[in-house]
């Protein structure tokens, strides 16, 4: 029997949003932990399967970092938060003062704002 032979994947190149379309998304989020997950989601690159698992004892205000733990390929590194992210971040956290998770530790809750900006259709992206 001839061995299976695969198919090769495609790669694409993504879509990258321009600067207003960003700004556009990030003022339509009224929900002040909503907006500050995609900042730091926008700001410093992480997967969501990251921006769930992270605890207040992550991030470092002082250093404007935070510390991605078990990320792609089971590995630990810091990344920077942009001025902008760590100011809203630093908002969210005095106003809500979560206890450990920065978010609730479900896929599903945080992609639903990013899914409903997009059926609303009203900002342009």
């Amino acid at each position: 029997m001839a061995p299976f032979i695969r198919p090769k994947k495609e790669h694409k190149l993504p879509n990258v949003l321009s600067l207003n379309e960003v700004l556009l998304i990030l003022q339509a989020l009224p929900n002040p932990k909503h907006r500050a997950l995609v900042y730091v989601t926008y700001s410093s690159g992480l997967r969501v399967s990251e921006v769930v698992r992270l605890r207040l004892s992550d991030f470092d205000p002082e250093r404007k970092t935070l510390r991605v733990r078990q990320g792609k390929c089971r590995k630990d590194r810091l990344t920077l938060l942009s001025d902008a992210a760590h100011a809203i971040v630093i908002g969210y956290v005095e106003q809500a003062q979560p206890r450990d998770y920065v978010s609730t530790r479900d896929i599903r809750r945080i992609k639903s704002p990013l899914d409903q900006l997009g059926e609303m259709g009203d900002i342009g992206v």
